[in-house]
């Protein structure tokens, strides 16, 4: 039978462990589903920090509390102050780094969309206009280098001191339209990739519907984040994201 003050131990670890996954889930899920619209949570590898802020908050919180908690102890309650402070540190700093890491924009550049973040961009922007295409709730842009000589080479000298990248910056952001032709060029039809390649993509065009006859409407373009690549499903019509699919890119793009 159990003593009387293991009971409370657990009692005590229980009511922690309810507050804390009540608080957490709540904070987590809120950022989850606001700032990482659709697929973005886990292109950008966001499960590993929510993982983190998981342990700390709904399991070594409570467990700490049954280890210290007794009845008889002095300081207990300076004991679980210490504790939640600790908790809620680490739940404001991950949720804050979840926060400022979120998706901001898709930019095209040069041969790629990339996933931009917040906490990349190097300035506020605005979006060029109203009717800007989306993927996943995200505008979609594009970057491109300054047509003038001065202002091109003012750029390349800011990159080269550690200046932001072309895609960060947000003073060469337009229409994705501009790039439209940029983009049919970058485009590896499906049509055009051999049989044996288009088996490692078969459950992602199986998901859309895509038979076989209309390979020639829709093309793969490397799809890159801040965590990894990926390859992005393309409807050459009309140029719109379809999918992004978790396949390494270059083994279609450069074959």
């Amino acid at each position: 039978m159990m003593s009387n003050n293991v009971t409370k131990k657990i009692k005590a670890s229980l009511i922690h462990l309810l507050i804390s996954a009540v608080l957490v889930s709540i904070i987590l899920i809120s950022i989850k589903v606001l700032s990482y619209p659709g697929v973005f949570f886990s292109i950008l590898g966001a499960e590993r920090l929510f993982k983190l802020i998981f342990f700390v908050d709904i399991i070594l919180g409570p467990l700490l509390t049954f280890v210290i908690y007794s009845d008889s102890k002095k300081g207990l309650k300076f004991d679980l102050s210490v504790i939640a402070f600790c908790q809620i540190v680490a739940m404001v700093y991950g949720a804050y780094s979840l926060y400022i890491a979120r998706p901001a924009y898709v930019v095209y550049v040069v041969d790629r969309f990339e996933l931009v973040q917040q906490s990349q961009l190097n300035s506020p922007t605005k979006v060029p206009n109203v009717n800007t295409p989306q993927f996943n709730n995200l505008v979609v842009l594009q970057a491109k280098l300054p047509t003038s000589p001065e202002e091109n080479t003012a750029f390349m000298e800011a990159r080269m001191s550690g200046g932001p990248e072309l895609a960060h910056s947000t003073q060469l952001y337009g229409p994705i339209d501009e790039a439209s032709d940029l983009i049919r060029n970058t485009i590896k039809p499906l049509s055009n990739i051999s049989e044996s390649q288009l088996i490692s993509l078969s459950s992602a065009l199986n998901k859309k519907g895509i038979e076989k006859s209309s390979y020639s409407e829709f093309g793969l373009i490397p799809f890159t984040s801040s965590n990894r690549d990926f390859t992005a499903l393309v409807r050459i019509t009309t140029l719109s994201i379809e999918e992004i699919i978790e396949i390494d890119p270059w083994a279609f793009i450069d074959d």
